[in-house]
Order: structure tokens, then sequence, then C-alpha cells
């Protein structure tokens, strides 16, 4: 995450390549949430827009063993028009919601 003077900001970086399969096998794999399997499909199931941000639900379809894989993900980026803005909210909100066990 970028930082400045003043707090952390909120980067929006390449949505395309983030909700790509390798870049999500990669990340699940790295997370310990899949182990031999792969992410073959990637499809998004909806997405909408608040104030400072867009949320994105992606529904995720495997290739081989992917037991502990999540069946979806929620991707939240700023909107273009707040990029480089503060974004400390955003912390909060992770830290504050609560994780499916594995």
């Amino acid at each position: 995450m970028a930082g400045s003077a003043l707090g952390p900001t909120m980067s929006t970086g390449p949505l395309q390549i983030v909700s790509k399969a390798e870049h999500l096998t990669d990340a699940l794999r790295r997370s310990g949430t899949l182990g031999n399997g792969r992410v073959c499909n990637v499809v998004v199931e909806s997405s909408r827009s608040t104030l400072l941000s867009k949320i994105i639900r992606l529904r995720l379809t495997y290739e081989g063993a992917a037991s502990h894989a999540p069946n979806s993900i929620i991707l939240k980026t700023a909107l273009p028009e707040g990029i480089g803005g503060l974004w400390n909210a955003g912390r909060q909100e992770v830290g504050s919601t609560p994780r499916s066990p594995r």
C-alpha cells in the first residue's frame, strides 16, 4: 500500500491484472487456501460503486484440488476520481471484517 506523510493512501492498481485467474491462483496459494488446484475461471458476479470506492464480487471456478478455497472473493478499489486522496478507512474496515475459518 502506498503512503504519504499524512498517512496511507489507496491505489486502484490495474484491476484487470488483479482479477486474472493466474494472479488469483498465486495469491490464494500464498495465503494457504489453495493447494495444487488453480483458478480456471473468474466471473464478475456483482459490482457496485459507493461514494469512494467500487466493490466487486468475483465468482471463482477451480481446476484440481481446491476444497478450502473460497467460491467467491470481494475486491474493493478506489474510484478513479478519488485516487490520490487519503484512505484511512480501508484498513479499519478490513480489520473489522470477520474472516471465515479455513
